[in-house]
């Protein structure tokens, strides 16, 4: 069942079947599994900022899963990140698992396999883009999937109010200026992945260690020039 208000669309479910669909027409395909036998019940409410659509998602205890099947079926591919306001989540891409509760998130890409165990009362936000969208090549965000940004410090902690209204209103914007706003929060949660999973910092040390070799060698690039200057000696042509 389906309705609108305020720009909000409030799609809700009281079986797997129809739980299931209203998650493959909102988001994408996924296998659902519940968790235990309790009755299913679920909602989303979605609202869209240009191409950001931004969901609030609430059910029973289940497990979410893209199999390798239903990715490459897709007809289109999200950047998505989800952030657990209530009970946990358990998030597994790429090869790596994190588990994601408190407030904070993690990034996950709809075009590879992943799964979703939601546990408890739970309450998911959902934040999607189309994956076109994101200036993001494919390796690099491989290195981003599946890791915990916690909304307490650094660039999470920005961005996690944002986050929140987003779901909230919002009235006032120009179209131009939703298209703007979701480039931006794009690029803030890409920012804040990556500090996460430790990419930034492996860069700038990279970049340090590259500055010292550098160094290095224009330190030294006379050095053997002086030594056989000093033992008179000149190397054979």
């Amino acid at each position: 069942m389906a309705g609108s208000e305020n720009g909000v669309v409030v799609e809700t479910a009281t079986s797997l079947r129809s739980w299931t669909g209203v998650i493959r027409d909102r988001f994408i395909a996924l296998q659902i599994a519940q968790q235990d036998a309790s009755p299913l019940s679920g909602s989303v409410r979605s609202r869209q900022i240009g191409h950001l659509q931004a969901s609030v998602v609430t059910s029973t205890p289940q497990t979410f899963t893209r199999t390798k099947r239903l990715a490459a079926a897709a007809d289109r591919d999200l950047l998505a990140v989800g952030l657990v306001d209530r009970g946990s989540g358990y998030l597994a891409q790429d090869g790596r698992d994190c588990v994601v509760s408190g407030g904070a998130f993690a990034v996950y890409d709809t075009s590879r396999p992943f799964a979703w165990a939601m546990s408890g009362d739970w309450r998911l936000r959902v934040y999607t883009w189309p994956r076109e969208s994101i200036a993001v090549s494919a390796a690099e965000l491989q290195q981003l999937t599946a890791t915990p940004v916690r909304t307490s410090a650094g660039v999470g902690f920005f961005l996690s109010p944002m986050l929140d209204r987003l779901t909230q209103s919002a009235a006032g914007t120009s179209g131009e200026g939703a298209v703007r706003l979701a480039c931006e929060v794009a690029e803030l949660t890409v920012t804040a992945a990556g500090e996460a999973s430790g990419r930034w910092r492996a860069a700038e040390r990279g970049d340090e260690r590259l500055r010292e070799i550098q160094a290095f060698i224009e330190a030294h690039l006379t050095a053997p020039r002086r030594y056989r200057l000093e033992n008179g000696w000149t190397r054979p042509d």
